[in-house]
């Protein structure tokens, strides 16, 4: 992977994804107004609407926002930290708990929590979702992805859990190391979000019948 290829793919994300990176960015100015959990409601309605959507009237919103908070709170001891920092091996409960923590939510579950975490901590955590987990597609699909006869990434299906995660974390820390956001705005975890969704997920939407974002 070249500084090059992965630049190629960043800086032209928001011109071609102009809706899912509108509302990135208003969940961002959302949390930095403060109103967090409004942040996150918007893009569980959005970004994982096919879990979401079954869960609109019963959805917890007192015992969620309690627990974001205490995630919160814990995730404080990343101090500023970017991705490429973060001792993942030293962390690895604390990233595991966080992550089983929310996906115990319906309507949040294994795909929502690594978004939740992502706004929770932008420069840490990589969004993942049932493409980049594996879970998408057959096969020869798979193996017909650029990304995976380039040799640059293996199929794999991660475990849809906080341990699942976590590997995804560290192979991700791997696979892009020594790469840089093109772009001031967006951390290099966002990055790496996008140049997955490109790479597996528009590819590989509507295999199997679902929405591979969620």
């Amino acid at each position: 992977m070249t500084q090059g290829e992965f630049h190629g793919v960043i800086v032209n994300f928001d011109e071609e994804e102009t809706m899912r990176s509108a509302l990135y960015y208003r969940a961002l100015r959302l949390i930095e107004a403060g109103f967090v959990v409004d942040a996150h409601i918007m893009i569980l309605a959005t970004w994982n609407f096919a879990r979401f959507r079954y869960v609109t009237t019963t959805f917890d919103l007192v015992a969620y926002e309690n627990t974001i908070k205490g995630i919160a709170t814990a995730l404080t001891s990343f101090g500023a930290d970017e991705f490429m920092d973060v001792d993942l091996s030293k962390n690895k409960d604390l990233i595991v708990t966080a992550f089983d923590e929310l996906s115990k939510f319906r309507g949040v579950e294994f795909t929502g929590a690594s978004k939740m975490l992502h706004l929770l901590n932008p420069r840490v955590f990589v969004m993942w979702d049932s493409a980049i987990m594996g879970w998408n597609g057959t096969v020869p699909q798979y193996e017909a992805l650029d990304i995976i006869k380039s040799g640059f990434w293996k199929r794999r299906k991660f475990a849809k859990s906080g341990l699942g995660y976590h590997e995804f974390l560290t192979l991700c820390q791997d696979k892009f190391s020594g790469l840089y956001s093109p772009e001031t705005r967006k951390t290099l975890a966002k990055c790496v979000d996008e140049f997955n969704y490109c790479k597996f997920t528009v590819p590989l939407q509507g295999a199997d019948g679902e929405d591979a974002r969620a």
